[in-house]
């Protein structure tokens, strides 16, 4: 896995309890130990990764409903607009057989912010 798909990873996988911290010196990717988190926040060449948010997910997932017509483009809409529409999202991607293709466009959207991100530094 290159650092990019790493740091892509950490952003689609961390939450507020569990947090990821890239070394741009090293450039490693980090979910450090409890002991070591004073150490880290004292050195420059660390920073927190950041995390996706909910609601820039889920336009994320209204970005890709967009892209089909007909049946699956109803599933996916109607999977939104209800009770847990995360769950229910992948639930209906997986039904109407388009799920590996949201893993692979949601892992590229998380590439394209954690590159920004990087540039950013």
């Amino acid at each position: 896995m290159d650092l990019l798909e790493q740091l892509a990873d950490a952003y689609l996988n961390g939450e507020d309890e569990l947090r990821f911290f890239y070394n741009s010196e090293t450039q490693e990717v980090y979910v450090p130990l409890e002991e070591e988190a004073d150490d880290w926040e004292e050195d420059d060449s660390i920073e927190l990764v950041p995390v996706k948010d909910s609601r820039e997910m889920y336009e994320v997932m209204v970005d890709f409903s967009n892209q089909f017509e007909g049946k699956v483009e109803e599933a996916l809409f109607q999977a939104l607009n209800g009770r847990k529409p995360f769950r229910a999202f992948k639930e209906a991607a997986s039904v109407v057989g388009v799920i590996e293709q949201w893993y692979d466009y949601e892992l590229e959207y998380a590439k394209k912010e954690m590159k920004q991100w990087l540039e950013e530094l």
